[in-house]
């Protein structure tokens, strides 16, 4: 083995120990739905359109997996292929022609989750039940953006986890303010908050927008995760970093020997030779 791989095998084992336990009980970002027809992952209260529907989000309370949210008016920057017109009462909120992408790859290849909020409550809920460890510290994570910043109201989720004994409930995450037109669709923020499981052993996810103001409160999600805490003790940490320094050093100075050995070698074969 070279001095360069035996270098990356050993450091690597040193960081490795030092890992965080992350373990990821749940990710949704939304690459396994259909933008076609409602998603069989998980459910929702809001009606689901196409995303090859015009103008497909208009009225409120609605929703659809799409690759690039924008207004199909014919006059974007860079065309591309377009889904669903937004709203038609705001007619000019896309006249730009910024293309919306995903979080996941900010790319045409990228899927996420768009709603437009309406006067009733909406609710995103998982189908399948993800298990947790009791009495344990998760943390969830959520990106979030905005279409329009209009009369500063935003979507507001409360993320509600139904356990097999008991809820969690009251965890408020809420979209973005995207500032102006040009970030208007495009500025996704990370929400997170931790929790203990308590005593529950599974949970199915609910993400409730409680804004029911249909002014604005339009909004997209994408790279949902809950994953698992835990972390080394601070002394862990330290003791693992001095490791790994005490470790480099031996491997480095192991190095410098093998190739000081070499040129002495090279440079007495050279003195013979003359």
């Amino acid at each position: 083995m070279s001095s360069l791989r035996w270098i990356a095998g050993a450091l690597a084992l040193v960081v490795g120990a030092n890992v965080a336990n992350a373990q990821i009980v749940y990710s949704q970002n939304f690459q396994g739905e259909s933008t076609t027809t409602a998603p069989v992952s998980w459910t929702s209260t809001y009606n689901f359109v196409s995303n090859t529907v015009g103008n497909g989000m208009n009225p409120s309370q609605t929703y659809s997996i799409t690759n690039n949210l924008a207004r199909n008016n014919g006059d974007f920057n860079n065309p591309v292929t377009q889904h669903p017109n937004i709203q038609s009462s705001e007619p000019n909120i896309f006249g730009q022609g910024n293309p919306f992408f995903d979080h996941t790859f900010g790319d045409n290849s990228g899927l996420y989750l768009a709603l437009n909020g309406g006067a009733a409550t909406s609710v995103y809920r998982t189908v399948n039940t993800f298990g947790v460890v009791a009495n344990t510290d998760y943390v969830f994570s959520i990106w979030m953006t905005s279409w329009t910043n209009a009369a500063n109201n935003f979507g507001q989720l409360d993320v509600q986890l139904i356990g097999d004994v008991s809820t969690l409930a009251s965890n408020f995450v809420t979209a973005p303010d995207p500032g102006g037109p040009s970030g208007w669709g495009q500025v996704w923020v990370q929400r997170t908050f931790a929790f203990n499981s308590g005593n529950n052993t599974s949970f199915t996810l609910d993400l409730v927008n409680v804004n029911t103001d249909v002014n604005g409160n339009d909004f997209s999600v994408d790279d949902i995760s809950i994953f698992a805490a835990a972390v080394p003790e601070p002394t862990s940490i330290a003791l693992g970093s001095l490791g790994a320094i005490g470790l480099g050093s031996a491997v480095f100075a192991k190095v410098r020997a093998s190739r000081r050995r070499r040129v002495l070698a090279k440079q007495n074969t050279e003195a013979v030779k003359s």
